[in-house]
């Protein structure tokens, strides 16, 4: 997010004040303008402008229930400023607050219809809300008003490339090489986008550009990535291998697996057939909630768009709304004391969470009878979740383990995935992930549904039609024709979901089995005993369906 401060054309001391404090936000001097808001708001608490400084220092430093407080008390007191609008509108679409989002945003550009930060925002919002066609015409109107923008050209290409419009999104990341800063991550895009290989003009300048001096980690990372794409597809895979391992180096990660380790200890010590039954009265009785989890990499994307494709179902991607729920009753932090916390809510504030949640989800799908939440990490979740929505389903996607990690370690998953960047974490996270799914077949009072991606590649008639049953569901074969849908698909899967079923993607781990050796060590009895059915020639390469 980038919060505009207010400006006034005649500066009375509090004014200027307030521009002194914006500098200092535009400096990274976090603590200063933080000291500083807070001095200006106890001797002006009545302010909408001083309300709105405190809230554009309060994003900066990460702290959003504040920083929602003081941007709603300036619109409250002032509600045709287009800048306090904007920056509401702003923040409630980075919190994922998206039913909340365009309001202020349309408001805003009612009273300035050529403020450029808006139609950038809303552009953004039709994608977040699955309409990255409607969204496009915002981010045009965005760079006439501000053409040199260059987060906004990238918003643009990544809208095109959500849409499938993929020539059009090339064109997009292209014209970003022009530019120094952005010219590491264009080329990681570029390398992304079809299938060049070390044949193409891309392959030199990324080489050139890592031996620059002054890159920081993610760039050289985002370079080691284009690289590892571009020598993967021409089958070179030892050098692709290296790349793909310095990029992951690259990224300063850690994760420490003895502590998530014992974290999933206290999560299975807390949630025993005892506990849901003490609280089976209090969940919602909705059926509309789908939530497909698994690992990264699982076929999560794929199957929540052979849903979604249904007449009378929807999707409404990766949704935040539930882990932030839960995190606020210590489920994260203290397992042991979450009941005790989730307890403390009462019945009627129970509800009212379930209720928040089911609106979020009609927002998407107004008028589906099923709705998918692709969130994978909701596996982490499902205590919660249980107890919230007891007649909720669930579908668990599961792929061969080495194919599912080795996808990955590939793939850059944001800073929540540090698991993903050492190939000895990443298999030993899979194991835990694994021992907690155990635990939920045993303990939730909430059916599960396994669906493992190579059945659904070899067989997916038969297996959407399992899909399709344990959802309720009668049989429609738009199910097997989702990738002729025009739905935004925002995950790394965008471009993969555009493509009817296959099975290339299979035993795909193979190409790189004597450098997984670690990876293979640490999952130990978690790989299956014989290999899965594959139609893949050995060294062949094609983009993941997942």
């Amino acid at each position: 997010m980038k919060p505009l401060a207010s400006s006034s054309a005649a500066l009375d001391p509090v004014a200027r004040k307030i521009r002194e404090i914006a500098a200092l936000v535009q400096k990274g001097e976090k603590a200063e303008a933080e000291k500083a808001s807070l001095a200006l708001l106890e001797s002006h608490p009545k302010r909408p402008d001083v309300h709105n400084i405190v809230g554009v220092v309060y994003v900066q430093l990460g702290r959003s229930s504040k920083a929602v407080q003081h941007l709603e008390s300036a619109v409250k007191a002032e509600p045709n400023n287009p800048i306090y609008l904007n920056n509401l509108g702003r923040l409630y679409l980075d919190l994922d607050l998206i039913e909340l989002a365009l309001p202020p945003l349309e408001r805003a550009l009612s009273i300035n219809p050529r403020l450029g930060e808006t139609l950038w925002a809303i552009g953004e919002y039709y994608r977040d809300s699955g309409k990255a066609a409607r969204g496009l015409p915002y981010l045009d109107r965005a760079l006439r008003v501000d053409p040199d923008n260059l987060m906004i050209k990238t918003s643009r290409a990544e809208s095109l490339e959500s849409l499938g419009r993929l020539d059009e999104a090339k064109a997009g990341f292209e014209a970003l090489l022009t530019t120094p800063r952005m010219k590491p991550l264009a080329l990681l895009r570029l390398s992304q986008l079809g299938r060049p290989t070390t044949e193409s003009p891309l392959f030199a300048e990324a080489q050139g550009l890592l031996q620059s001096s002054g890159l920081g980690n993610p760039a050289v990372s985002r370079l080691h990535s284009a690289l590892a794409n571009l020598y993967q597809n021409s089958g070179d895979f030892p050098r692709a291998f290296a790349h793909f391992e310095q990029a992951n180096n690259a990224q300063s990660l850690s994760f420490d697996i003895d502590r998530y380790r014992a974290w999933v200890d206290e999560i299975i010590a807390t949630f025993t057939p005892q506990s849901f039954a003490a609280r089976s009265h209090v969940g919602h009785a909705s059926e509309l909630p789908v939530f497909v989890i698994g690992m990264p990499r699982s076929g999560t994307t794929l199957t929540e768009q052979i849903i979604a494709s249904h007449p009378q179902a929807g999707g409404a991607g990766e949704l935040m709304r539930l882990i932030r729920f839960s995190d606020r009753l210590n489920y994260r932090k203290n397992p042991r004391g979450f009941g005790e916390s989730f307890d403390a809510l009462g019945p009627k504030r129970i509800g009212e969470l379930a209720d928040n949640y089911l609106d979020l989800l009609r927002f998407y799908a107004p008028q589906a009878v099923r709705v998918v939440d692709k969130m994978p990490h909701h596996f982490e979740r499902l205590g919660f979740i249980a107890l919230l929505f007891p007649k909720a389903r669930i579908i668990h996607c599961q792929r061969n383990p080495a194919d599912t990690c080795w996808s990955c370690y590939q793939n850059r998953l944001n800073e929540a995935h540090a698991y993903s960047k050492d190939l000895m974490t990443l298999g030993l996270y899979y194991r835990e992930y694994a021992r907690l799914m155990d635990h939920w077949r045993k303990v939730l009072p909430v059916s599960i549904y396994d669906s493992q991606y190579e059945e659904l590649a070899a067989k997916p008639e038969e297996s959407v039609r399992g899909i399709l049953d344990f959802l309720g569901l009668p049989w429609d074969p738009a199910c097997l024709d989702f990738h002729k849908a025009e739905a935004t698909v925002s995950t790394i899967s965008r471009q993969q979901v555009r493509r009817p079923v296959y099975t290339s993607s299979v035993e795909r781990w193979r190409d790189y089995e004597k450098e997984l050796a670690p990876l293979i060590a640490a999952l130990g009895d978690c790989m299956p005993k014989s290999p899965a059915v594959s139609d893949q020639t050995p060294g062949s390469y094609q983009e993941e369906q997942l």
